[in-house]
């Protein structure tokens, strides 16, 4: 493997821990200012990274209206799948904690800009770029990344059975869906655009239901 390459993508996955530094920190009232610096610091480290691998495996950017339709239809798809889901299980860990968070007005904001632009923005980079890279291994890779994804977004919880198979369910099948579209495209722009329509679809659904 190409040493900067490799070096790029153990970058990417180091953003990720520094974005979950940076929201303890936000979380901290005496500390918020430097949360909100190490999350925009991960952001713009994780564009940054993400603009030099593609630089380096030598791909051409898509173009974004070749992928419209297939992200809107996918979009209504896993929507109505996880309405199906919610019906069967309770809010999870992960969710509970969001909610929580977005009711309290000094971290209402903060969460918002979290959750529908960094945390997309941060995880594509890490969970895609950093995990699957050029995708030479697509389907192992692939699993890896979609485990770690469902790991960073399940907290341990007193759901019953059921209710945390279906919530690690609906995180899988996002994960593969973002997995595929990395494979097809290998462009993080695509991913990315995606991902953040997802949690602000996620956002908005929330709050009027």
């Amino acid at each position: 493997m190409n040493v900067k390459k490799a070096f790029c993508r153990f970058l990417l996955i180091l953003m990720f821990f520094v974005e979950q530094l940076g929201l303890a920190f936000v979380l901290i009232k005496t500390k918020t200012l430097i949360g909100i610096a190490l999350l925009l610091g991960s952001v713009i480290g994780v564009i940054f990274l993400q603009m030099w691998y593609q630089r380096l495996i030598n791909v051409k950017l898509s173009r974004f209206s070749k992928y419209i339709k297939f992200i809107v239809l996918t979009l209504i798809v896993l929507l109505i799948v996880e309405e199906v889901i919610s019906q069967f299980s309770s809010t999870s860990a992960n969710q509970q904690l969001i909610n929580h968070l977005l009711k309290d007005q000094s971290t209402k904001w903060i969460m918002m800009v979290l959750g529908i632009i960094i945390a997309p923005i941060v995880e594509e980079g890490t969970f895609r770029t950093g995990i699957m890279g050029n995708t030479k291994h697509p389907v192992i890779l692939g699993t890896i990344s979609t485990v770690l994804f469902v790991c960073a977004h399940m907290v341990s919880t007193n759901q019953s059975l059921i209710s945390f198979i279906l919530n690690i369910t609906a995180y899988a099948l996002i994960s593969a869906v973002l997995c595929f579209l990395y494979y097809r495209t290998k462009d993080w722009r695509v991913n990315t655009v995606f991902h953040i329509s997802w949690n602000l679809l996620a956002f908005v659904t929330s709050a009027i239901f």
